[in-house]
């Protein structure tokens, strides 16, 4: 009886530790430099940076959480804003 209660015990604090990890994941602030692989086969090393945004321009605006990426890319537009998401899907993602 008191090994079940152990692993009881166990499994319910795994899991918590789980869904704790997953809902305190590193906020990506405006302005935070974001890197990734270079999407060139051999060169993925050398890196893409690009710097997360969110709508806004006060100081309070700077305190949300990004979901923009600010980035130039080999494309026909060169200059764009995309998804963090998209940003983060395109090659092997740095952070975390």
């Amino acid at each position: 009886m008191k090994n079940k209660r152990l692993v009881a015990l166990g499994i319910n604090i795994t899991i918590t530790a789980l869904a704790c990890s997953v809902t305190y994941a590193k906020h990506i602030y405006p302005a935070e430099i974001m890197g990734r692989d270079l999407n060139i086969p051999g060169l993925g090393w050398a890196g893409h940076v690009g710097i997360s945004n969110a709508d806004g321009f006060t100081a309070e605006d700077m305190m949300q959480d990004a979901y923009l990426v600010t980035e130039v890319l080999n494309e026909p537009v060169i200059g764009q804003i995309n998804s963090i998401s998209n940003f983060k899907s395109r090659s092997k993602y740095w952070g975390e």
